[in-house]
């Protein structure tokens, strides 16, 4: 079955609409987190982490990325430079686009994600190897974190293993199946 690249506009807003209540104000009162003395929005901060975990697991079990917009290292984890460009909310509602064997991989990867806290998202983000390669950078979003380029890697190492019997997905119809 080939399987079409998504937006990843239709992505967010498919997590948005499943889950938004319980993301919004989750930890925090307020919906904020402070970042370098900055206040920045939970879910948006925490946004970047979903997609990016999301798509590991969509990696994991079907050897490509989700979608094609690129993730950049910076150090408070996995960045999105188009969720920064096109902000939160957009109009992109045709989740028919969204096969069941993907919504599903979704929804086990943010059944186990949404109830962490921005710190968890981060240090899990951390903990990441494609992550943890691309980290020799400077802060300054130009490194590309690649999950095709490290794929020979990824499939030797039993945490991938671990992270998807922790989401309760297949292990034995992944590309860890080797």
């Amino acid at each position: 079955m080939e399987n079409k690249k998504l937006e990843f506009k239709l992505i967010k807003n498919y997590i948005l609409k499943k889950y938004g209540s319980d993301l919004v104000f989750k930890k925090n009162n307020e919906g904020k987190i402070i970042i370098e003395n900055k206040e920045i929005n939970t879910i948006f901060f925490n946004m970047h982490k979903y997609l990016y975990f999301i798509n590991l697991s969509y990696f994991l079990m079907n050897g490509e990325d989700l979608f094609d917009e690129e993730f950049r290292a910076y150090k408070n984890g996995s960045y999105l430079m188009a969720l920064k460009q096109s902000g939160l909310y957009s109009n992109e509602q045709e989740f028919e686009k969204i096969n069941e064997s993907t919504k599903f991989i979704i929804e086990k990867t943010m059944d186990k994600l949404k109830s962490l806290s921005s710190a968890e998202l981060m240090e899990m983000n951390h903990t990441e190897i494609a992550w943890t390669k691309a980290k020799n950078f400077d802060y300054s979003f130009q490194t590309t974190i690649s999950l095709k380029e490290m794929k020979e890697r990824i499939v030797q190492m039993p945490m991938y293993k671990r992270y998807l019997n922790s989401l309760e997905l297949p292990v034995e119809s992944s590309i860890l199946n080797v």
